[in-house]
């Protein structure tokens, strides 16, 4: 009998989220938001990276909220907007986990010749 009222009142939220309530959307998405963190730490193993994911994906909730149908599938809703949104962080830092080696040539590096001046 509690969860029906928990429920009519995740609706109520979610009505008010809908019209601009800024308030009622906080109230509506804390519960998930701890859940919501540990998903990109454990796909992006970054907690900095992890935590832009969350805010990110929290603004792209906040101006999507009128497309979600029901409070019942807010937290489906809104993990895949975390993962998605995981998955473009982790895509576009592809370059920065590349190591090269370092390259010696016998020929001064750019750095060296600006020092010599």
């Amino acid at each position: 009998m509690q969860q029906v009222a928990v429920l009519g009142g995740d609706e109520k939220l979610l009505a008010a989220a809908r019209t601009g309530d800024q308030v009622s959307f906080e109230r509506l998405m804390e519960p998930h938001l701890a859940v919501g963190y540990r998903l990109p730490a454990a796909m992006l193993n970054d907690a900095g990276q992890a935590e832009d994911a969350v805010q990110d994906a929290t603004l792209r909730a906040w101006r999507s909220i009128g497309q979600l149908r029901s409070s019942a599938q807010l937290r489906g809703w809104f993990l895949t907007i975390v993962a998605n949104r995981s998955r473009s962080m982790r895509g576009a830092r592809w370059w920065s986990v590349i190591r090269l080696p370092e390259a010696r040539s016998g020929l001064p590096s750019p750095a060296d010749a600006v020092e010599r001046r």
